[in-house]
């Protein structure tokens, strides 16, 4: 008895384990999902050793500057996206004409991470940005220490999806369950980058438009900055192209597109430019046309954030007196 009372349990805890694998499998596998998300874009950081933690003055110590960077994100950066650049540092004093000589473009086209069908994540590439023939020319009195600055300056894209709900004529049964609900929030899903749609909501308006409800954020690094699209990384507060975003909704319902408010500067209004007041969010709204639409069905709302990002890295190099030596 004592022996089949025990293979009852083992039986019973088996089929529970098999029943809870099954109920805790819907929807959650990384197959389920268009992208593997993420809050970068690029990042950055020294290669071991270059620069070194301390060097001499007056022309003593060749150096070079190495800059590793690696695409964490879900968009390509070809070399002509973007450039790196040592700042904090006076040119003339580390053996160069002027500061174009320690600015240079990408190096590498940097391919984005990617998910295969199945789930599985690919790495994304890297590249790394050298300066070379580098040394503090100066003879000083004594140690002094330099703080080395690296930024890079680069076009990025993060794309977003959700499924919206359409149908005919929108306040007609909206207490009933259909296929799918045409007001509250919606699930949004944000390939790998800084910048994300952090709430999507959809509301009837009136029978035949649909009201979309965006929320657009920077979820990067505090101090990472956006600027316009292709336009230099200058972050002093005359520039009217900090903070901007260039937002395209590429879906439409039979070939109707989005009208969004508050954006400008595209070719209609499913495209344009917003900007990100100081890094705070913004809210878009955009509505949608379906009065041709005969039936109920969930539908494909495609989003791309396009901008220019920001960052950098530091490090402080130990000058040494040369003639302090014995």
């Amino acid at each position: 008895m004592k022996i089949a009372r025990i293979m009852v349990f083992g039986i019973v805890v088996l089929m529970l384990s098999v029943i809870g694998g099954c109920s805790g499998s819907k929807d959650v596998g990384p197959e389920k999902t268009p992208f593997i998300g993420g809050e970068n874009g690029m990042i950055m950081s020294f290669i071991s050793g270059a620069p070194p933690e301390e060097i001499f003055d007056d022309s003593q110590s060749p150096f070079g500057i190495m800059i590793k960077l690696k695409n964490m994100g879900e968009d390509d950066v070809e070399t002509t996206d973007g450039y790196v650049e040592v700042i904090g540092i006076n040119a003339k004093d580390f053996n160069k004409g002027s500061q174009a000589d320690l600015k240079t473009n990408i190096p590498d086209d940097i391919e984005r991470a990617k998910k295969t069908f199945e789930g599985k994540v690919l790495d994304g590439g890297s590249a790394i940005a050298e300066f070379t023939d580098l040394m503090y020319t100066p003879d000083i009195a004594g140690n002094k220490e330099a703080r080395i600055r690296a930024s890079t300056c680069y076009n990025y894209k993060t794309r977003a999806t959700s499924l919206i709900c359409v149908k005919k004529d929108l306040l007609k049964n909206m207490n009933t369950k259909e296929i799918c609900e045409v007001s509250g929030k919606k699930t949004i899903h944000n390939s790998g980058g800084p910048i994300h749609i952090t709430n999507f909501e959809q509301a009837p308006m009136g029978n035949d438009k649909i009201q979309l409800t965006i929320d657009i954020d920077h979820v990067g690094e505090t101090n990472d900055m956006f600027y316009k699209l292709g336009t230099d990384c200058d972050d002093t507060p005359t520039n009217m192209d900090r903070f901007k975003v260039f937002l395209k909704v590429t879906s439409d319902v039979d070939g109707e597109k989005a009208e969004c408010s508050g954006i400008t500067g595209g070719t209609d209004l499913s495209e344009g430019y917003i900007t990100l007041y100081n890094k705070e969010p913004r809210r878009i709204v955009c509505t949608l046309d379906v009065s041709s639409v005969d039936s109920v069905y969930e539908d494909s709302f495609d989003v791309e954030l396009d901008y220019r990002y920001e960052q950098f890295i530091e490090k402080t190099l130990l000058i040494k007196d040369v003639s302090g030596e014995t």
